[in-house]
């Protein structure tokens, strides 16, 4: 087997390619336009690794997941789902996660740039940073919600404890619980919380007064079927939502106002720098790739960019806030991980397999001064793109690419609602948009190859000329490194001869 080698040639590196007759070629790192240097200039670094940590922590954990977990569990079976859900965690959350994180701190690069790699695979990185782009886009509702119910909770008493508002209709019954619950007498029971309509929900909370999205919280009360207030406050308030998604209906003009607080409290945030970006990770996963991808224009005017960045999402996210905009938000919410199970498998593939597991270990060690435990390096070879692939440990009703889980499709739907044509298209669109970089960039690596298809693989699989330690001296000590590299054997070395 046969990988890049480098050696020192005057002030800058050249690499030793063996070409497709054994023969070595020199590759120039150089570039012509001083991207390297362009991209380094400005660039922040953590201050400690707990911040790094709790940043890690901050793109994984959001408001969302807080409040989806428990109605996961409920929905689940209870206390049984943590079962399955932590050895999800083990398999597949822990490698992907140290896999992702060492190949990103070591190069110091955005999240498509690490793939020169394995530049077959650029694509996944495109993929993966619309999955963030498009999350981006719709999570900001969230937040635009929960301010608002924010700013609503100061008044004295709150507006969805009560039945007297213009929103309310004549089935509507007070849940206050004070003194001796007259209101509640009879028989009252919730039907979220006794399991027989939970409804599809994907931000739940079954707590008295707070939010209900796409519950059904209908209270028989002597025989009288009846909706609380908190749930009619939330529909016909905040959301005002319409009869379906093919009826938008106008915009809620209230929720654009927090909107627009939100993303300038997200600007804010970003232009401070890597201390403040750690509590907007998402966001700062798509400006990163961006200017990486533009460094001597865009790390120039990093602030002006961020500023239209921000204010191109009060647009888009006007989509999602109007009468019919929840049905937008349900959608996006259901399709948008539809294929990252597929995409974290041929992650594992490119780095455990075609990469080299090995190689992969070193290269952690030259960060932190040791390999990773063998156990990691079973996992990403064998354990995690099994379970990636055929695994029916993910949630059912997610239309997640795995062989279990295409067998269990069920259409999407928002409590009662049921999606029409149009609406399963336009998730479908959400869904394939979302991975399509990845086969498109397939093809055009091959194209732009020259030679016969397997030289073609020879050359898209090997790591490009700019793999390596973001750090300049780091990268010569890298590359010299790799002489003293010894091959290895395995079941893809037919396309790294």
């Amino acid at each position: 087997m046969a990988t890049f080698s480098p050696t020192a040639n005057g002030d800058h590196i050249v690499h030793l390619m063996p070409d497709d007759n054994g023969v070595a070629k020199v590759d120039d790192d150089r570039t012509d336009d001083g991207k390297d240097e362009a991209r380094h200039e400005g660039r922040f670094t953590w201050t400690s690794k707990r911040e790094y940590i709790l940043a890690a922590v901050g793109y994984c954990v959001g408001l969302g997941n807080i409040w989806r977990f428990p109605y996961l569990c409920q929905r689940n079976g209870g206390g049984a789902f943590l079962i399955p859900f932590l050895l999800a965690l083990v398999v597949c959350g822990l490698p992907l996660f140290l896999l992702e994180a060492a190949i990103g701190q070591f190069m110091g690069r955005s999240s498509v740039h690490i793939w020169s790699v394995c530049p077959l695979f650029k694509g996944c990185g495109i993929g993966s940073n619309l999955v963030s782009l498009l999350c981006f886009w719709y999570y900001n509702t969230i937040m635009a919600w929960a301010l608002y119910y924010l700013v609503s909770s100061c008044q004295s008493v709150l507006p969805w404890s009560r039945c007297d508002g213009w929103w309310n209709t004549a089935d509507c019954t007070d849940l206050n619980l004070d003194g001796d619950a007259s209101q509640l007498s009879g028989n009252v029971s919730l039907a979220g919380y006794n399991g027989s309509s939970i409804g599809a929900a994907p931000y739940d909370v079954s707590t008295l007064g707070t939010l209900f999205l796409g519950n059904t919280t209908s209270l028989p009360v002597n025989g009288t079927k009846s909706v609380s207030a908190a749930e009619e406050f939330w529909q016909h308030n905040v959301l005002q939502v319409s009869s379906g998604f093919e009826e938008p209906g106008h915009v809620v003009w209230y929720l654009v106002v927090t909107l627009a607080v939100t993303l300038l409290v997200e600007f804010l945030a970003l232009i401070k720098g890597v201390k403040s970006t750690g509590k907007l990770t998402v966001a700062e996963t798509i400006l990163t790739t961006l200017c990486d991808l533009f460094p001597r224009f865009l790390h120039r005017y990093r602030i002006p960019f961020t500023a239209v960045f921000c204010a191109l999402f009060l647009p888009l996210g006007l989509t999602c806030i109007t009468q019919g905009g929840v049905y937008v938000f349900q959608l996006m919410d259901w399709f948008i991980a539809t294929f990252i199970p597929l995409i974290c498998f041929i992650e594992c593939i490119a780095i455990a397999w075609i990469y080299g597991a090995d190689y992969f270990g070193e290269d952690i060690q030259m960060m932190i001064g040791r390999k990773p435990p063998m156990i990691f390096k079973l996992l990403w070879c064998f354990i995690t793109p099994f379970c990636l692939l055929v695994s029916p440990l993910q949630e059912p009703r997610r239309k997640t690419l795995t062989i279990c889980t295409w067998v269990r499709y069920t259409t999407p739907a928002y409590g009662d609602y049921e999606y029409g044509a149009g609406g399963v298209a336009f998730g479908w669109c959400v869904a394939i948009l979302t991975f399509l970089p990845a086969p498109v960039l397939v093809v055009y690596q091959l194209y732009k190859s020259e030679g016969t298809l397997l030289q073609r693989l020879r050359r898209t699989t090997r790591p490009a000329a700019d793999w390596g330690p973001a750090n300049a001296d780091k990268r010569v000590l890298y590359r010299k490194e790799m002489l003293h590299r010894q091959p290895r054997s395995g079941c893809l070395d037919v396309i790294r001869r």
